[in-house]
């Protein structure tokens, strides 16, 4: 009898020392082989391996309360080593405290991977995102993104990723195009999208020649008389011709390599008049497109930002820049802005400078988040709607939802079948939503 009365006060114990901490694991699932891309999971002949996405580290396992987990962390994840048939997972923290998990089913198996979410933050500790969404837009379609330690191989002109909220550094590459090497902030309030253009690069041509009125052409531009510079030339095969009194002397194709500085010099045993054909007559000269070279000062524009309160924060760039209000000049590029009173942030505001026109700008109001749905789906773009109101496209954070009833979230996207999901998101949490979208 004494031991059941203690049995029964220490799940009680436990049950309310889970609630404070808000501890749990859920999404647990078996990690199968990909058909698509070939790949097996990695197992264990004597033990079961578990991965638990979380953002928090330091925790320590219990298999079935008496044998000691071995634990490995990664990047977001824990990979936990457990006996053959575990029942129970008892998982502990310094600051979170414990938590026992009942395995779904018969328990976990050993050869066998499986994967869930642990979720851990104070009830009195407002929820903030880990991760966030970026996306890439990138010219030419063809290229290489590098982002941190990690290399993507761009096909169609964009790349969407989810990575760890904060600053990252990327570098864009093509052939024959100049690498572009930048940084960007995620924050955990909304995804970020990032047009990157390349410029090609160029090349210059000098031709001389012992005819000082000859009229020298590259494409059939002209570049000068008798001696002549060409402007930028793209990498690859082009055209020379020198004429006299409109007259050919030269007419014959070249080529140019990458970032090459190419001198042609002509002899007069080369400058010989030629008789045009009736062919040569009919057809048009080529035509180059000339580039406008960057000149001038660095544009920079006078930009005001209005706080909602003398007393509320003003963050530019993920940078404290006043308080209730702030002005100064901004060179040209992308900026972020946002709020922050009483440790609570507001939606982030992102906005361009492009020329010198002044910008005024009414920043939000920092609000305590409601319930958070994370929108994505195995087909980008996708319009999300959440209860008939179009909110954004897939993948996508949506925020201040009501915790009290339940949400229809409906996604729509041409040439697929429309779905509908009833959600019901978690107080000051985030819920992952994934809806997969078939053909019609």
């Amino acid at each position: 009898m004494l031991a059941f009365v203690s049995m029964v006060l220490g799940l009680l114990f436990h049950a309310a020392e889970c609630n404070a901490q808000q501890m749990r694991i859920e999404g647990f699932s078996r990690v199968r082989a990909s058909i698509i891309k070939q790949t097996k999971p990695v197992v264990d002949k004597q033990f079961a391996l578990i991965d638990l996405s979380t953002e928090q580290k330091g925790f320590t396992f219990m298999a079935d309360g008496k044998n000691k987990a071995t634990a490995e962390e990664g990047d977001g994840i824990i990979t936990v080593k457990v006996p053959h048939k575990t029942r129970y997972v008892t998982v502990k923290h310094p600051d979170f405290g414990q938590y026992t998990w009942r395995v779904p089913g018969k328990g976990l198996r050993k050869k066998r991977h499986y994967r869930a979410t642990l979720f851990a933050n104070t009830a009195d500790k407002e929820y903030r995102l880990g991760w966030q969404w970026v996306q890439f837009g990138i010219s030419p379609e063809n290229a290489v993104l590098h982002i941190d330690s990690t290399t993507y191989l761009i096909r169609d002109g964009g790349k969407t990723l989810r990575l760890p909220v904060g600053k990252h550094t990327y570098q864009v590459e093509s052939p024959f195009y100049q690498a572009v090497n930048d940084t960007f902030v995620l924050t955990d309030t909304t995804k970020l999208r990032l047009t990157v253009s390349l410029q090609p690069t160029y090349s210059y041509l000098t031709v001389m020649t012992p005819m000082r009125k000859a009229e020298i052409r590259i494409d059939g531009q002209p570049i000068g008389r008798g001696t002549g510079v060409s402007r930028r030339l793209a990498e690859g095969k082009h055209r020379l011709a020198v004429y006299v009194r409109g007259i050919c002397y030269y007419d014959e194709p070249f080529t140019i390599g990458r970032s090459e500085k190419k001198t042609i010099v002509l002899t007069e045993p080369e400058l010989q008049p030629k008789q045009p054909t009736k062919k040569h007559r009919k057809s048009k000269e080529p035509s180059n497109q000339v580039v406008k070279q960057p000149g001038g000062q660095a544009i920079s524009a006078p930009v005001t930002l209005n706080a909602a309160d003398d007393s509320t924060e003003i963050w530019l760039n993920r940078e404290k820049v006043g308080v209730g209000k702030w002005s100064g000049m901004l060179d040209e590029g992308f900026y972020i802005v946002t709020t922050r009173k009483d440790r609570v942030d507001s939606e982030v505001i992102q906005f361009w400078i492009t020329d010198e026109s002044p910008l005024e700008l009414n920043l939000a109001v920092p609000e305590t988040s409601m319930g958070m749905l994370n929108i994505y789906s195995n087909v980008e773009g996708a319009e999300i709607y959440i209860d008939g109101k179009c909110v954004g496209e897939t993948p996508c954070v949506v925020k201040g939802l009501p915790t009290s009833r339940d949400c229809v979230v409906t996604i729509v996207k041409q040439g697929y079948k429309k779905v509908r999901k009833k959600v019901r998101p978690r107080g000051n949490d985030l819920t992952d939503v994934y809806v997969r979208l078939k053909g019609k």
